[in-house]
């Protein structure tokens, strides 16, 4: 189990797929919506939440865009 540094909740950082994105998986963790690169260090100076993610690249944020593919083990 992995802890957000965001909102320390532990056990709820996922990988997920995020649709038109050039790179389709990331971290998110469910609790607090913070996104991460699958290579981003996880720390409260990193990651953006998702709304604000899919602005930075352009998109306009669409929960439906969101696929939660598993838990994340650290690997």
């Amino acid at each position: 189990m992995q802890t957000c540094p965001n909102c320390e909740q532990e056990g709820i950082i996922w990988v997920v797929r995020i649709d038109d994105l050039d790179d389709p998986t990331y971290l998110m963790c469910l609790e607090c919506d913070t996104v991460w690169t699958m290579t981003e260090k996880r720390d409260t100076s990193t990651g953006q939440f998702f709304e604000a993610f899919l602005k930075s690249h352009g998109k306009l944020p669409n929960w439906k865009s969101l696929h939660p593919i598993r838990e994340y083990d650290g690997s």
